[in-house]
């Protein structure tokens, strides 16, 4: 005979959208308006509700707006070509880590929840 456990609060995913492990180029920039430190990387993973993205150094902190574009493949039916998804974020979460073993940098994890809806051009 199975028993259910009862689940605690910490053990529930607390986020409103799945998370999808996927890997696509993004470009960050502040949404203030001055001339900003354009920072290329790679999501590590991306909902609808937003993305998580790691980097060399802190350019960011929670509260920052950014603007964010990301690549999107090529998508059978819709374009043979690689598009273009936009919107506005908000840093939520700002993780150090550990160094990275081949450049011996501090890395840090940028949590950001996205503020509007995506907008793709192909």
């Amino acid at each position: 005979m199975m028993h259910d456990e009862p689940v605690k609060s910490s053990d529930v995913d607390r986020r409103g959208s799945r998370r999808l492990e996927l890997r696509l180029p993004v470009e960050l920039r502040m949404a203030d308006g001055e001339a900003s430190t354009l920072v290329r990387t790679i999501t590590r993973n991306i909902s609808t509700g937003g993305l998580y993205v790691e980097l060399d150094r802190a350019d960011f902190s929670p509260g920052d707006r950014l603007n964010i574009e990301l690549t999107v493949p090529p998508a059978e039916g819709v374009s043979p070509y690689p598009g273009r998804a936009s919107c506005t974020a908000e840093v939520v979460r700002c993780t150090p880590l550990a160094a990275d073993s081949k450049t011996n940098l501090d890395r840090v994890g940028i949590a950001a929840r996205f503020l509007d809806r995506l907008r793709i051009t192909y």
